[in-house]
């Protein structure tokens, strides 16, 4: 069985940011009505990017919506989109 690595937690704007040790330096950038949004420099590519994390389980039509923007993010096709969504267990499902 692997260990799995502990992930590391930043506070951004007062929020956790679970984003391991991948993502460093993150920085505020903005929040809306599902989640909060922070750059980070990623020390696997080198790059600058940004990180959206949400909280959508509040009610089900927050999920929904999350669930629909991944879908149109994933879709896209331009050098300053990735989507590369982590799902978390959350009341005993997982999201992908």
């Amino acid at each position: 069985m692997a260990m799995q690595q502990a992930a590391e937690v930043q506070m951004v704007n007062g929020k956790p940011f679970k984003v391991g040790h991948r993502y460093q330096n993150l920085t505020y950038i903005g929040e809306g009505a599902y989640g909060t949004v922070a750059s980070a420099f990623d020390t696997a590519t080198q790059e600058m990017v940004a990180i959206k994390m949400i909280s959508p389980f509040e009610h089900q039509t927050y999920c929904q919506r999350t669930l629909r923007e991944m879908r149109i993010l994933r879709g896209f096709e331009h050098e300053n989109v990735s989507c590369q969504a982590r799902g978390a267990k959350q009341s005993g499902h997982e999201a992908d």
